[in-house]
């Protein structure tokens, strides 16, 4: 996890708010004390019957031919 004084946080908001949009979790500091935690908003679960939509949507998977494919490139003696 990062830390920002809160100096940082006054000048560079935006900045900050653009990192935890993609995921980090920043904590503010004031005198070297942190004072706040700040992270992206918790996701939302994805309801089942979308889960399924998009399951019925997906391509078939030829699996003897991702086999055979995987052996062409992997080194099975190892």
């Amino acid at each position: 996890m990062q830390s920002v004084t809160v100096m940082d946080w006054l000048h560079r908001t935006d900045d900050i708010l653009a990192h935890t949009a993609r995921g980090d979790v920043l904590t503010i500091t004031l005198d070297g004390a942190p004072v706040a935690t700040i992270g992206p908003p918790p996701r939302r679960p994805v309801p089942v019957e979308q889960l399924i939509s998009r399951r019925s949507s997906l391509p078939v998977v030829d699996t003897a031919s991702l086999r055979n494919d995987l052996d062409d490139v992997l080194d099975t003696t190892v």
